[in-house]
C-alpha cells in the first residue's frame, strides 16, 4: 500500500470586515466597507451595537454621531482637502488674471470655475468667448441633479458630525458656505467683465479674489472648528 495521499494545507481565513466579507487591505488603510459605512450610514444593529446592548434609538443616533465626531477629528485633513484645494486654485487664478489680458483672463474664469467645486451657478457671460456656453451646462447640473447634491463644499458641511446643541454652530457654517459661494458669483462675473473689456470689472478684481479667498478661510475654519470640539 502506498501513503496516504497529503491533506492540502488548511487555510487561513482572513480577517472579516464591518459587512462580514473578508478583506485584505493595505496596512494603515481603512478597508473599503468601512469606508462606506462612515459614509453611506450605519444600520441599525451597528447602531445599537455602539450605544450599547440595551439602546433605544435616540442613543443608538447619539453614539453614531460620537463615533462620527471622533473619526473625523483623525481625519480632519482629508475632510477639508477639497476646501484647501480650491483656495490653492482661486491663488492661481489671480496670478492668471494679473497678466491684464484676455488669455490671462480666460484662463482665470476657468480656475475659478474648477476652484468654485460645482457650488455656485455661473453668471451669464459672452457665449462667443468660448466659457459659458461649456461652464453654464456644468452648473445647471445644480438644478437637474434629481436631488442629488453636486457641490463638494456643501457635502463637506453636510457630513460634519455635530450634536444635537451644536446644531445653531452648523447653521452658522452654512452660512459662511452662502457667503463662500457669493464670493465666488461675484468674482466670476467681475473675470467676464474684465475679459468682455470693461476696465471698471477689471479694477475689481483685487478685492474680489481676497474676498473669495479670504471666504474660502472662513469656511476652512469654520469646518475645523466644529470638528475640534470636545464633547463631553
Amino acid at each position: 500500500m502506498g501513503a496516504p495521499p497529503a491533506r492540502p494545507a488548511a487555510r487561513i481565513p482572513r480577517a472579516a470586515g464591518p459587512s462580514g466579507r473578508s478583506h485584505a487591505g493595505t496596512p494603515g488603510t481603512p478597508p473599503r466597507a468601512a469606508r462606506r459605512t462612515l459614509l453611506a450610514g450605519i444600520g441599525a444593529a451597528p447602531l445599537a451595537a455602539l450605544a450599547g446592548p440595551l439602546a433605544g434609538p435616540a442613543e443608538a443616533k447619539g453614539a453614531l454621531r460620537r463615533f462620527w465626531h471622533e473619526n473625523q477629528q483623525d481625519k480632519l485633513p482629508l475632510l477639508l482637502a477639497p476646501l484647501k484645494a480650491s483656495r490653492d486654485k482661486l491663488v492661481k487664478a489671480e496670478r492668471l488674471a494679473a497678466a491684464g489680458d484676455a488669455d490671462g483672463y480666460a484662463a482665470a474664469v476657468r480656475a475659478v470655475r474648477d476652484a468654485g467645486l460645482n457650488c455656485y451657478a455661473y453668471p451669464d457671460g459672452d457665449a462667443s468667448d468660448g466659457l459659458t456656453s461649456f461652464y453654464q451646462r456644468v452648473s445647471s447640473a445644480q438644478e437637474g441633479a434629481g436631488g442629488a447634491e453636486v457641490c463638494t463644499a456643501r457635502l463637506v458641511v453636510k457630513n460634519v458630525a455635530v450634536r444635537r446643541s451644536d446644531e445653531g454652530l452648523k447653521d452658522a457654517l452654512y452660512d459662511t458656505l452662502a457667503d463662500w459661494e457669493a464670493r465666488m458669483f461675484e468674482l466670476d462675473a467681475a473675470l467676464l467683465g474684465a475679459l468682455g473689456g470693461d476696465g471698471g470689472a477689471a479694477g475689481r478684481l483685487d478685492g474680489a479674489f481676497s474676498a473669495a479667498v479670504e471666504a474660502n478661510e472662513r469656511l476652512q475654519d469654520g469646518v475645523a472648528d466644529l470638528v475640534n470640539l470636545v464633547w463631553e
